[in-house]
């Protein structure tokens, strides 16, 4: 080759070097956020997902699944707490937004409440393999979609 292209030669491997290191990178971020097992919270962390919470009659589910999937069951039919139908989520994860499936075979009814607003203000009843997107500002949680039933 002709001595003008060796100055290239070094910027050419350079270049591929960077092409291949942000290959792997968006392969290894791409690769994260398809993990079943872990989702994302707000403050960039990766966490596992909670065991699945077993609801009993006005009982409060835990707000512990921010930016994931939120799954609950019952032993019969119940409704939720007619005070408060979630918890609080932590502050570092205000606003919080889960996806609540149940993954049971018993329905769950979401009390609508004074912490709880639903559209047009009923109950949600999650039927077997029933999920809705719930959020929360913080202090109060809002239904933010409609009950999407199986």
């Amino acid at each position: 080759m002709s001595s003008w292209f060796r100055p290239w030669s070094l910027l050419s491997v350079c270049l591929v070097f960077l092409l291949l290191s942000l290959a792997t990178w968006v392969v290894a971020q791409s690769s994260v956020n398809r993990r079943p097992d872990l989702w994302f919270f707000k403050n960039g962390v990766f966490g596992p997902m909670p065991a699945t919470q077993t609801i009993a009659a006005a009982d409060t589910i835990t707000a512990n699944a921010c930016g994931g999937y939120k799954r609950v069951t019952a032993a019969g039919a119940v409704t939720t707490g007619t005070t408060n139908t979630f918890t609080a989520p932590d502050p570092e994860r205000a606003p919080c937004e889960m996806l609540l499936c149940n993954v049971g075979a018993n329905a769950i009814t979401l009390d609508n409440n004074a912490l709880f607003k639903s559209i047009g203000a009923a109950d949600i009843v999650l039927g077997a393999d029933d999920c809705t997107r719930v959020v929360s500002d913080g202090t109060v949680w809002r239904s933010a979609g409609r009950l999407v039933a199986n």
